[in-house]
């Protein structure tokens, strides 16, 4: 999940967002069901070219891809988290991480380059997807023994 990958990659963030309680079941349904354009301003310029970018690695590489682009999100954004007053974080996650100027006009090409340089282990994508699918089974059980 993202909550792994922040672990991994940006622990400092990720306790500052344990401690209040913010998992990203609570922000990334949003991302991952419009492919991260749900916030972008349509009147700025280049970013069809970024949306396209985001969407062609989606259809080439998968989830995998998605990974990527909100960990890049994380990356340019982990100062500005990190200085807010607790009960702001989740506004910003919802209303400002995507329009926060990593994906605006000035910054698209540095941000393609930035998605292209970002790896994420094999082995880990693997393991995710393990987890994923060992808590699905979970989700089916515990609905069949205890109902909705």
């Amino acid at each position: 999940s993202v909550d792994r990958i922040i672990s991994l990659y940006l622990p400092q963030l990720n306790s500052c967002l344990y401690k209040n309680k913010i998992g990203s079941g609570t922000y990334c349904s949003t991302w991952f069901t419009t492919l991260f354009t749900y916030n972008f301003k349509n009147n700025e310029e280049n970013l069809n070219f970024l949306t396209l970018k985001i969407w062609n690695d989606f259809i080439i590489y998968g989830f995998y891809s998605i990974f990527k682009t909100s960990l890049l999100l994380f990356k340019y954004n982990e100062h500005n988290i990190l200085s807010l007053p607790n009960d702001e974080i989740l506004s910003y996650l919802f209303n400002n991480l995507i329009s926060s100027g990593v994906f605006n006009n000035k910054n698209y090409i540095s941000s393609v380059n930035l998605l292209d340089e970002i790896y994420l282990p094999y082995e880990l994508m693997v393991s995710l997807q393990n987890e994923y699918v060992i808590y699905e089974k979970l989700n089916i059980y515990m609905e069949d023994q205890y109902g909705n």
